[in-house]
C-alpha cells in the first residue's frame, strides 16, 4: 500500500527499532550512573542529549493510497491506522498518550494509540483542545459555546459547562463556569466543578488551595468537601486528641496545587 507522510515540518532523522534500542540502552545506563549528588558520568550524559537533540521524537500522520491518515511512532510503527481525516495532534515518544482525538465526518472522537484501531468514544464532538501536560482534552459537544473536560477513557468529566480555564500552576488548572470557579487536577483526573465563589493558588504550590463559598474562606478535599479556614485552624489548635487525629485526616486530603500521589 502506497503511504505517504502529512505535514511532516521536522527534518531530523526518524528514529528505529535499533536506534532506540541503544538509546535505552545508554540511556538506563546513565541512570544508573547518577549518584546522591546530582553528579552522573558525563560521557554518558552526553551521548543521552545527542540523540535527544538529533533525531526526531514526535510521532506522525501518514496518508494511504484512498487519502485517509492514520498515525506512526517514531520507529514507523502503526499506532493509529489510517481510518481518519486529521488528527487533533502529534505526541513525543517520552509522553505516550493512550488515546488521541482524531477528525471523522468533521466531527472529533477518542481512538486508541496501541495500534488496534480501538474508538474510545463516538464521534460526536465540535471542537477539542489538548490539556497542557495531560492526557485529558477538553471539549465542545452539540453546538454548544462552553465546553467540557473528557478523560483519556472516554468519561465525560465534566459536561459543557465552562466558560474558560487559567494557565496550569503546577499541578491545577483553576475552571471557570457561570461565574464560579473550581479546579482541576489533570495528572489525577480529579475535577471540582465550578461552584465556588473564588479558586486561588497559594504562594507555595504544597500548600492547600484557598476557596471562597459565600464569602467564607476555606479548603476543599479530594471528596469535594469544603472546609471552612475558622474550623480547619481550631482543629490544628486543639488538645482534643480527636481533634488532632481529624485534623491529619483533612491535612493529608486537601487539594493542592503541587499533589502527591493520591
Amino acid at each position: 500500500m502506497k503511504e505517504q507522510e502529512k505535514r511532516r515540518t521536522n527534518q531530523k532523522p526518524r528514529m528505529n527499532q535499533d536506534l532506540l534500542a541503544e538509546y535505552n540502552r545508554v540511556s538506563d545506563l546513565w541512570e544508573q550512573s547518577q549518584n546522591g549528588d546530582g553528579t552522573s558520568d558525563q560521557a554518558l550524559l552526553d551521548e543521552v542529549n545527542r540523540f535527544q537533540n538529533d533525531y526526531d521524537w514526535m510521532s506522525y500522520m501518514f496518508t494511504d493510497e484512498n487519502g485517509k491518515i492514520g498515525m506512526k511512532d517514531i520507529t514507523g510503527a502503526i499506532i493509529v491506522p489510517a481510518r481518519y481525516d486529521d488528527f487533533l495532534c502529534t505526541f513525543h515518544y517520552e509522553y505516550k498518550m493512550p488515546a488521541i482525538p482524531a477528525l471523522k465526518n468533521g466531527k472529533y472522537g477518542l481512538v486508541k494509540t496501541d495500534g488496534s484501531g480501538t474508538e474510545i468514544t463516538d464521534f460526536v464532538y465540535d471542537d477539542m483542545e489538548n490539556v497542557e501536560w495531560a492526557y485529558s482534552f477538553y471539549f465542545k459537544k452539540n453546538g454548544s459555546e462552553k465546553f467540557g473536560i473528557l478523560l483519556p477513557d472516554g468519561t465525560e468529566a465534566l459536561p459543557c459547562c465552562l466558560d474558560a480555564y487559567c494557565e496550569r500552576f503546577s499541578d491545577a488548572i483553576i475552571l471557570r463556569g457561570e461565574g464560579k470557579e473550581g479546579v482541576f487536577l489533570p495528572n489525577q483526573n480529579v475535577i471540582i466543578a465550578p461552584k465556588y465563589d473564588s479558586v486561588e493558588f497559594p504562594d507555595e504550590p504544597e500548600d492547600p488551595m484557598i476557596f471562597t463559598l459565600d464569602k467564607e474562606v476555606g479548603y476543599v478535599d479530594f471528596n469535594g468537601n469544603f472546609i471552612s479556614k475558622f474550623e480547619y485552624n481550631s482543629l490544628e489548635n486543639s488538645d482534643n486528641p480527636d481533634d488532632n487525629a481529624k485534623f491529619e485526616e483533612w491535612s493529608a486530603n486537601l487539594i493542592c496545587a503541587q499533589q502527591e500521589d493520591h
